[in-house]
């Protein structure tokens, strides 16, 4: 079976970096630069595992992750979540919320308890 991921990132500097790492690792990698176009390559490419960063313009990460999971072609696939700019504490606060309702959510429908992964970089108060 051949390793895929899907990378979700508005910044070509990030998603690049990824993709290189990946690309070594071999794995096929793709690339979406907005959610509406995630989520529709989710379901074409069907990777491994996606790649999500939160902070994205027009459909945001977490619309995303709630389409993603909703949709029985995609539903299953394992999805880390990251932000990869500076956010307010509220962002921050939004961002934690979400997370907790995430696995709530997850702990209660056993098939997404294992395909949805939450991982959050720091999140630092712009001065």
């Amino acid at each position: 079976m051949v390793k895929k991921v899907l990378i979700v990132d508005d910044n070509p500097s990030i998603s690049n970096l990824y993709k290189d790492r990946f690309e070594f690792s071999n794995f096929e990698v793709r690339q979406a630069w907005a959610g509406e176009t995630a989520v529709q390559m989710a379901e074409e490419f069907q990777p491994s595992a996606i790649l999500l960063d939160l902070m994205l313009p027009r459909m945001s990460g977490e619309e995303v992750l709630d389409q993603l999971k909703t949709n029985p072609k995609t539903k299953n696939i394992p999805v880390i979540v990251w932000i990869d700019s500076q956010c307010s504490p509220v962002t921050s606060a939004r961002l934690g919320t979400m997370i907790q309702k995430r696995i709530l959510r997850s702990s209660s429908t056993p098939a997404s308890s294992t395909s949805t992964r939450m991982s959050q970089r720091t999140c630092t108060q712009r001065s």
